[in-house]
C-alpha cells in the first residue's frame, strides 16, 4: 500500500525578503507533492509579505510581531496535514529530506519525530571572521530539520509564546518528556544559513531564555522521578 501523507510546513517569517523565496523553492524541489506551504508574516517591516503573497503555492497569513513560537502555532492552527514540518524562511532543506524521513514514518508507526543532521553555511553577503569556517554538520534535532505526526504534536501542545529563542529547544524537551517516538537520520536534511543577522544574533540579550527552558527541563525530570 502507498504511503502518501499530506503534509504542512509552517514557516515563520521576520524581515525575510532576502531569503524566503529559496526557502519555499527548496519545499516545492521535494519529490512529495502533497505538501501545504504556510508563511507566517511575523510583523515584518519589508517587504516580506508581499514576497510571500506572490509566490505560487503559498498560504499566507500575517500577525503583529510576536516572534517565532507565536508564530509557528498561528501555522499550526491552520494547517491541514497529517504530518508536520518547520522551516526558518533564511534556511533550506535538502532536496531528499522528505522522501528520506518518510520511509521511516511508513515503516516504523512506533517513530513519531524524524530528525537529521544540520549543515551550516555562511550566506555570501556576510563576513566572517578571517579564517573562520561554519561548524560541522550536528543537532539531529531542530525546528527546520523534524517531521512530525500531527497527533503526536497535538499531544505535546504548542510552543511557548514567551521565548525569543530557545523555543524549539523548550518543546522538543516536553516530546522526550511525553515519551515521543524519535529517530535521527545520519544524512543532512537542513542546511541553516548564517548571514549575521540570524535571530539568534537578534536576540543576545535574551540568552536567559536558555537557562528557563533548562530549569523547565530539569523540573519535569524530576517530577517524572
Amino acid at each position: 500500500m502507498s504511503y502518501s501523507p499530506s503534509i504542512s510546513v509552517v514557516i515563520p517569517a521576520f524581515n525575510a525578503e532576502r531569503f524566503l523565496a529559496a526557502a519555499v523553492e527548496s519545499i516545492q524541489r521535494q519529490q512529495h507533492r502533497q505538501t501545504e506551504i504556510v508563511v507566517v508574516d511575523d510583523g515584518s517591516t519589508d517587504r516580506t509579505l508581499a514576497i510571500a503573497q506572490g509566490l505560487v503555492g503559498v498560504r499566507t497569513v500575517t500577525q503583529p510581531n510576536a516572534g517565532s513560537g507565536a508564530a509557528r502555532n498561528t501555522g499550526m492552527a491552520l494547517a491541514r496535514g497529517e504530518l508536520l514540518a518547520f522551516l526558518d524562511a533564511d534556511d533550506l532543506w535538502t532536496q531528499d529530506k522528505l522522501a528520506q524521513q518518510l520511509t521511516v514514518l511508513k515503516r516504523r508507526p512506533e517513530i513519531d519525530l524524524v530528525g537529521g543532521q544540520v549543515e551550516q553555511f555562511f550566506d555570501p553577503s556576510y563576513s566572517p571572521p578571517q579564517g573562520a569556517s561554519p561548524p560541522p554538520a550536528a543537532e539531529a534535532y531542530c525546528a527546520g530539520s523534524v517531521l512530525i505526526r500531527r497527533g503526536a504534536f497535538d499531544r505535546v501542545g504548542g510552543f511557548r509564546t514567551d521565548l525569543k529563542v530557545g523555543e524549539y529547544l523548550d518543546w522538543h524537551s516536553r516530546a522526550v518528556s511525553g515519551g515521543l517516538g524519535m529517530l535521527a537520520l545520519p544524512q543532512v536534511v537542513l542546511r541553516r544559513r548564517i548571514h549575521g543577522s540570524n535571530s539568534v544574533l537578534r536576540h543576545r540579550g535574551e540568552y536567559s531564555n536558555y537557562l528557563s527552558v533548562l530549569k523547565s527541563h530539569l523540573a519535569r525530570k524530576r517530577q517524572a522521578a
